[in-house]
């Protein structure tokens, strides 16, 4: 007791270094191990630091009670359900300010099923899926120009579907497929054929899957009064994602969406954690998460409710599962994933009407943007209309093809401070019939009306560094190669040295200043791999457009700044004379 006496007399500031410190010591769900509730502690290898430290004695508790519950973690299982009801009874729930669900899974159902038969579909529509989609974002911008669907049969899917082959959905079915909420919620959706699955099979392992505790939780979030952010983490562990990319193969119409729902317990899971958020309505949370989202349509997205809920979020943040088959392709080879990402933004993204921060962060093996020419691989980025998000202030994202779609959303949108492009890139112009270069690209921000804009970021994220063989031998990390990675074996030839000599000293001379790559990477048609293309990065280095466009982008940036402290020091200023006029009569 000595010891915990002389500790408590700390000065304060020491007091909370300590708290500081152990609070960074906790586990989260991004970082791979998906940590049990603090509510929950089954497992004393899983008690926080901070629990344990409070567990010493009443005046620590008291401390580090808003501490310990400020960032909880709800599973779909009883238990966990039950652990996070008794931390409300308790009355801890005002604490609460972060609530991580994490779905598990581990049955991928009978998606691999028929999978011979699709492949016939695959191989004779290649080419078709830019076209199909294209012409049916122009329909959903018909009418109100806001996006939102008026008479468009709800699943208008691209290859291989039955709606686009002469036999869409009438007006009153994809009226119905939008959704009567409590029909969907319960899983009470029919066959397309007319079977009958069996809802209270379903059910039960809907009920298996999410618990009914869980469900409560995640259906009423206004429990914890003072709740700012919400992630979902989805751990779907399939034993064999190498073969199950392949469930991807085709688009889904709403009536395939509803019946594997009702099937696959995967689906299930995905269907219940969405109609449970989708009950609590707008304004429960103000950040909204989702990490490893597997690129699959859910029958709730098409919900009022859930559109209600997206409406008053204000930060947004979206990473998309990715992977391949083993063999190869890519994920942005499969058909069906290219009529997800062509349907988020019907489904979610047109409806963040107060939304002021917004990321997208697609996998490598699924990289959006560079909707040009016939490549089925290259997909648009999920067809945002320029009224989406008109509250937007800060965008982020990461592997995505820039091309003339994402220039017109980002000039649409003038009250944006902050632009963050991470591992993003463009296509060799030698390769598509209308170039789009980044010189194209700087260009338009330069010249659109961005009065706000501060903050104008263009990086490599660490994962995707190739790692390139110097003129010395020398292995060394390079953000965009410049070397082919097939001869990093060889000596540099001339030209490779020429760009990195070149580099030394722009580095040499205006360290971050300097005069640098932008990356341009080709997709193989094939395979779907998003390669840097050396070549191009050396030859656009040296013509020196993009550097040039570029700096125009950022002289923009620093006149805002400028403008906006000037107007900041005249605010002031007038302050300052209204409070002596004030204070002199």
């Amino acid at each position: 007791m000595a010891h915990a006496t002389q500790l408590i007399k700390l000065p304060d500031e020491i007091q909370l270094a300590v708290i500081r410190y152990l609070q960074t010591q906790r586990s989260t769900p991004e970082e791979g191990a998906a940590q049990e509730s603090v509510a929950s502690n089954h497992d004393d290898a899983l008690i926080s630091p901070l629990l344990a430290l409070s567990s010493t004695c009443k005046l620590y508790r008291a401390l580090l009670i808003p501490h310990i519950f400020r960032s909880i973690v709800l599973r779909e299982n009883a238990k966990s359900g039950e652990a996070i009801e008794k931390l409300l009874d308790g009355g801890y729930g005002q604490h609460v300010r972060e609530l991580r669900f994490v779905a598990h899974a581990d049955d991928p159902g009978d998606e691999i099923e028929g999978w011979e038969t699709e492949v016939v579909g695959w191989e004779t529509e290649v080419g078709g899926i830019n076209t199909d989609l294209r012409s049916e974002d122009n329909e959903e911008q018909a009418g109100d120009g806001t996006g939102e669907e008026t008479a468009v049969p709800e699943d208008g899917q691209g290859i291989g579907s039955e709606e686009n082959q002469g036999n869409g959905e009438s007006a009153n079915e994809a009226e119905k497929a939008k959704g009567d909420d409590a029909a969907i919620n319960e899983g009470q959706a029919g066959d397309e054929d007319g079977e009958k699955s069996d809802n209270e099979s379903s059910e039960e392992e809907a009920e298996e899957l999410m618990s009914a505790e869980s469900y409560a939780v995640l259906s009423n979030l206004k429990s914890f009064p003072h709740l700012h952010t919400l992630v979902l983490y989805f751990d779907m562990d399939l034993p064999n994602w190498d073969e199950s990319v392949h469930v991807l193969m085709n688009p889904e119409s709403s009536s395939d969406i509803r019946r594997r729902e009702e099937r696959q317990r995967w689906r299930m899971l995905l269907r219940k954690t969405f109609a449970a958020l989708a009950e609590n309505g707008p304004g429960c949370c103000q950040t909204f998460k989702i990490r490893n989202l597997v690129p699959k349509l859910v029958s709730v997205w098409r919900t009022d409710s859930w559109k209600r809920f997206l409406g008053e979020l204000r930060d947004v943040d979206i990473s998309i599962m990715g992977g391949d088959d083993g063999a190869g392709w890519n994920i942005n080879t499969q058909y069906g994933y290219s009529g997800f990402i062509g349907k988020l933004a019907r489904d979610i993204f047109n409806h963040l009407h107060k939304t002021t921060s917004l990321t997208i962060s697609p996998h490598l093996s699924g990289p959006l943007g560079g909707d040009v020419d016939d490549n089925f691989c290259k997909l648009p980025l999920t067809r945002l209309t320029p009224s989406s998000s008109p509250s937007l202030k800060r965008l982020s994202l990461k592997h995505l093809f820039i091309d003339q779609a994402l220039a017109e959303y980002l000039t649409a949108h003038p009250l944006l401070e902050y632009i963050e492009l991470n591992s993003c890139y463009a296509f060799p112009t030698e390769y598509t019939k209308d170039p789009f270069p980044w010189s194209r690209f700087f260009t338009s921000l330069a010249s659109a009306h961005l009065p706000n804009l501060q903050k104008f970021l263009i990086s490599e994220l660490e994962e995707d560094y190739s790692f390139e063989q110097s003129s010395d031998g020398k292995i060394v990390p390079c953000e965009i190669p410049i070397k082919a990675t097939w001869t990093k074996d060889q000596p540099d030839s001339e030209e490779v040295i020429a760009v990195r000599q070149a580099l030394q000293e722009e580095r040499k001379m205006h360290g971050k200043k300097g005069k640098r790559l932008f990356s341009y990477r080709t997709v193989l048609t094939e395979y779907g791999n998003a390669d840097p293309d050396d070549y191009a990065n050396r030859a656009m280095f040296w013509k020196g457009e993009d550097w040039a466009a570029y700096l125009k982008v950022l002289k923009k940036v620093e006149r805002n700044k400028e403008r906006m402290r000037e107007e900041k020091v005249e605010r002031e200023m007038k302050k300052g004379l209204d409070d002596s006029c004030l204070s002199m009569n």
